[in-house]
């Protein structure tokens, strides 16, 4: 009984714990080799500052361990290095890689009494027979060993990768490893009274995204370790403290801290400080916010339930997070005109003036100002431009900030209803909103001189025609300085002169306004009366000039033709005759007119008491008038024409038959007469009788 407990106390000497845990690779390290300065758990507590936990707050017993061959003990140096224990349990995804491994047997080890509350752990072999066992202990595969950077602890701080745990091989001749065990391996853990029941839920609901308002601003630097410390040795059944190291050395907090772990087989777990959370056979601590340059320490309490080696892993994740911050500013463009006048007389400059302003709170950057001209406005440059466009660039308008641009000078040309649309554009504006586009309306006004003549169309010759002038403004303002001049054909004069009209003895009649207003109402009329002399087409010439190059033409024709004025009468040289006596009434007939007569037709009508005796037609042919005795007329034959200022006498010679007034009425048409209508003269004679 005494070698036995000297063998397992070697054993305890001569296997050393120490945990490296590497978040990228996580390689187990080999056992300590035998002599190591550690000569127990109190050694080993002493040397890392680690507390020497009394027996009394141990918790669960030893499990028990895993029967081996005994090894001679004139051999106690010759252990062979642990061999690993075939894995079980499912890989965690965010805890490291662990290769657990198997205490050597020791020689003759009585199998300790397990409680009746634990069963065996899973992972527990059965014990292999005796000519299993090699006589000869397997060396440690060969190969570099990391230097310890302290002479009691071996330990690695890396940054933190995203961790992937790998199961580890079995060696050769092992047995394949089953499925993983769904039962959580570790033993319960009591819980605080107050505290509320661990729950991974409540660290997985965690949004992926971090809060803005929890993550600063800029690019963030993490410098996150993990450093898991652990005796070099242990003695079984004997409670121990383990230590997980969480250091910040970036300059950045790190936020969403979580611890995992999953004690290798062979421990106990007892407790930790802070108080840890289970999910899926795995413990959990979440330690929130790790602030830059600070670490934070987990302490678990655990107890070894078998000689051994193993590797105790901790895989810690955190969520690392940055923001940047940005303005939305909301830069504006206003247009603002104004301009000189809203009423511009033609012919005069209009100036406009622009403003352009940034109302926004951002800057406005490349605004292009363009302004439209309408065709009644001509840019006083005199530039050709179709569109009537003008821009200019702006390179940037500040907030709160007004630029007044050159005002635009423009000449009126057309009018009425004039407009200048200006318009302010950026790349930095989008929609454009009302505010950018601004029109000017104004009105250009300007005064208008219409002319109209009245007259006859026609005229005779040497006959009097009236005239009237109307001038009128049909424009929008006063016409001054308006005068009138109508100019007369030679041939023609005025009557009189009218009222506030000049002649100037050449055919000129002018008149003189001083101004005239817009609108019908105000329309001047002047008349006045010509002379018409000679046939010939007479043309009145009128033309109105007023301030302004203001400017009206009309004429108007009056075709003057001549007349057939054909007077005749009729006379008889004796006032008395005798019954029997023979008279002569004579017919005179004369053209008074511009314009010969044609196809004359004379006849005359006697009285009853007279007869005709003979006739004389007035030319050479002396062709006689016929004569009808019942109707008591006479029909001369058809004068064919009778020129101008030309005159005709003819001649009707009767015989009294009885006694009383005679009378010759005589009858006179031609083609300058209207239809139906005859001329008419009448002489009278007294006839008495022989007896006086």
């Amino acid at each position: 009984m005494g070698r036995r407990l000297l063998i397992l106390v070697g054993m305890a000497l001569a296997v050393g714990f120490g945990s490296v845990v590497r978040l990228a690779q996580a390689q187990s390290q080999p056992p300590a080799p035998a002599g190591s300065p550690a000569s127990g758990p109190s050694a080993m507590a002493a040397q890392e500052g680690l507390p020497d936990l009394p027996r009394s707050a141990r918790g669960l017993p030893a499990a028990e361990p895993t029967p081996t061959t005994a090894e001679p003990a004139e051999e106690p140096s010759g252990l062979g290095p642990p061999q690993p224990a075939t894995p079980t349990g499912q890989a965690d995804p965010f805890a490291g890689p662990a290769t657990p491994t198997t205490p050597p047997p020791p020689p003759e080890a009585a199998p300790a009494e397990p409680p009746p509350s634990l069963p065996a752990p899973p992972e527990a072999m059965p014990p292999a027979p005796a000519e299993a066992v090699p006589p000869d202990p397997v060396p440690p595969p060969e190969g570099p060993r990391p230097a310890p950077l302290d002479p009691h602890v071996r330990r690695a701080q890396v940054a933190l990768p995203k961790a992937a745990r790998t199961a580890p091989k079995a060696p050769a001749g092992a047995p394949a490893a089953g499925p993983a065990p769904e039962s959580n391996p570790l033993p319960p853990a009591s819980e605080v009274p107050g505290q509320p029941p661990p729950s991974a839920a409540r660290v997985e609901a965690d949004p992926f995204v971090l809060p803005a308002e929890r993550l600063p601003l800029g690019r963030q630097a993490l410098g996150l370790t993990v450093e898991v410390q652990a005796p070099p040795t242990l003695n079984i059944h004997k409670e121990a403290t383990l230590k997980i190291v969480v250091r910040n050395t970036g300059t950045s907090d790190a936020v969403g801290v979580v611890v995992r772990d999953q004690l290798p087989d062979g421990l106990d777990f007892l407790g930790s400080q802070p108080t840890e959370q289970r999910a899926d056979g795995f413990l959990f601590w979440s330690l929130a916010t790790v602030p830059a340059a600070s670490e934070r320490v987990i302490v678990l309490r655990v107890r070894p339930n078998r000689v051994g080696s193993f590797d105790h892993a901790a895989t810690v994740t955190m969520r690392a997070g940055s923001k940047s911050r940005t303005l939305v500013r909301e830069p504006k463009l206003k247009v603002e005109q104004t301009v000189s006048s809203a009423k511009v007389r033609k012919g005069k400059p209009v100036e406009f003036r622009i403003t352009v302003s940034n109302p926004g709170d951002g800057p406005v950057r490349d605004v292009i100002v363009r302004a439209k001209l309408s065709d009644g406005l001509r840019h006083e440059s005199g530039e050709p431009n179709d569109q009537n466009l003008f821009e200019q660039t702006l390179d940037v308008i500040e907030p709160a900030q007004r630029v007044t641009l050159d005002p635009l000078v423009a000449d009126t040309i057309l009018g009425g209803p004039q407009f200048c649309q200006v318009t302010a554009t950026s790349p930095d504006i989008s929609p454009s909103p009302p505010d950018v586009e601004k029109v000017q309306d104004i009105e250009v006004v300007e005064p208008k001189l219409e002319l109209s003549i009245s007259g006859p169309d026609k005229r005779y010759a040497d006959t009097i025609a009236s005239y009237v002038i109307t001038v009128k403004n049909p424009g929008t303002v006063t016409a001054r300085n308006v005068r009138v001049l109508a100019t007369l054909p030679v041939s023609g004069r005025p009557v009189e002169i009218p009222s506030g009209a000049r002649w100037d003895g050449k055919g000129g009649l002018s008149w003189t306004l001083s101004q005239l207003e817009p609108g019908d109402k105000e329309k001047v009329m002047l008349p006045f009366r010509v002379h018409l002399g000679g046939i010939e087409l007479y043309q009145i010439a009128v033309e109105v000039r007023g301030e302004g190059g203001l400017a009206d033409k009309k004429t108007f024709n009056t075709d003057v033709t001549g007349l057939a004025d054909v007077a005749f009468d009729v006379s008889e040289r004796r006032r008395s005759i005798d019954v029997g006596d023979i008279t002569t009434f004579q017919i005179k007939i004369k053209n008074y007119g511009s314009k010969e007569a044609t196809r004359l037709l004379i006849s005359a009508k006697l009285s009853d008491n007279i007869d005709a005796v003979e006739t004389d037609n007035g030319s050479d042919q002396r062709e006689q008038a016929q004569y009808n005795p019942a109707e008591r007329e006479l029909k001369f034959p058809q004068i064919d024409r009778l020129g101008p200022g030309k005159d005709l006498v003819l001649g009707i010679k009767v015989k009294a038959n009885k006694p009383g007034m005679a009378s010759c009425r005589v009858y006179l048409m031609h083609d300058d007469l209207e239809t139906g209508v005859k001329l008419d003269a009448v002489a009278v004679t007294r006839v008495t009788s022989m007896r006086r």
